[in-house]
C-alpha cells in the first residue's frame, strides 16, 4: 500500500483466462469451444483508494487491461 498525496491506494493484479468461455446453440445444442492460446489471457491492474469517511471501503480510481497477457498463461 502506498500513500499518495496523504491517500491509502493500492494496485490490485490478477490474470483472467477466457479459454473457459464457449458458445452454445441453444436450438441444435452445439457448444463451440476455441483452441487454448496466449489471446485467451488477459492481464488486468485496478488502482484502488481507500474512500473518505468509510473505514474499509475502497474504490476503484484506473482500470487497465492488456491483452494476449503471456505472463498469465
Amino acid at each position: 500500500m502506498q500513500s499518495v498525496g496523504g491517500k491509502k491506494s493500492l494496485v490490485v493484479t490478477f490474470c483472467s483466462d477466457g479459454s473457459k468461455l464457449y458458445s452454445k446453440n441453444v436450438k441444435s445444442g452445439e457448444v463451440t469451444r476455441t483452441t487454448k492460446s496466449v489471446k485467451d489471457f488477459y492481464f488486468w491492474q485496478i488502482g484502488m483508494s481507500a474512500a473518505d469517511g468509510v473505514t474499509g471501503l475502497w474504490r476503484a480510481e484506473e482500470v487497465k487491461v492488456q491483452g494476449e497477457a503471456a505472463q498469465c498463461m
